[in-house]
């Protein structure tokens, strides 16, 4: 998909084409959904989330100034959505011990190296848990950074703050996690 792609879609929905708004959800309805799940758990929220996004956008289609890809635009409203939606469930981060997460130096961060078929499993299942836990905004920062694929810049775009604190925001993030790992797996042994 190109950006030319994207440009003639846009021409089409603002020109009332209902094929072209098909076809935009096909294209962008599954990444949309799937970042949303990832991030609310529940399929019947994330659902009703992608719903939310798509009708937003189209209802806003006419102000999309081709400034930022579209998909970048389309992303920054999944994430106003998700996080609009569920800053007021905000969720406590299951800290102990918060200074655990300042030991963990990020060159030894437990995914990291060659593991068993067995244990990459229960890691794999640790950092899934330990995604759940964070809170909302900082799971679709990194979800968008790792699922998504969205560089520093795309992610400063649809969140509103300067690559340089997306810097920071992800460093932390992947700290936390760590952290979060690190007591999933002892509080499982």
């Amino acid at each position: 998909m190109t950006t030319t792609d994207d440009k003639e879609l846009i021409a089409r929905i603002q020109a009332g084409d209902t094929a072209a708004y098909r076809e935009t959800m096909k294209r962008y309805g599954t990444p949309i959904f799937t970042l949303i799940r990832r991030i609310v758990g529940s399929r019947e929220d994330a659902e009703e989330l992608t719903q939310d996004v798509f009708l937003k956008a189209f209802d806003r289609i006419g102000r999309y100034r081709g400034e930022s890809s579209f998909s970048t635009w389309l992303y920054r409203i999944a994430y106003n959505c998700a996080v609009s939606k569920y800053r007021k469930r905000k969720r406590e981060m299951p800290f102990a011990d918060e200074t655990a997460q300042e030991r963990i130096p990020d060159t030894n961060a437990p995914w990291q190296g060659e593991d068993a078929s067995g244990k990459r499993e229960a890691l794999l299942s640790a950092l899934e848990t330990a995604l759940s836990r964070l809170p909302t905004e900082e799971a679709m920062i990194v979800s968008l950074f790792y699922t998504a694929r969205k560089s520093v810049e795309e992610l400063a775009d649809i969140t509103g703050y300067s690559a340089s604190n997306i810097k920071v925001k992800l460093h932390r993030i992947r700290r936390k996690l760590g952290t979060l790992i690190e007591n999933i797996q002892t509080t499982e042994l």
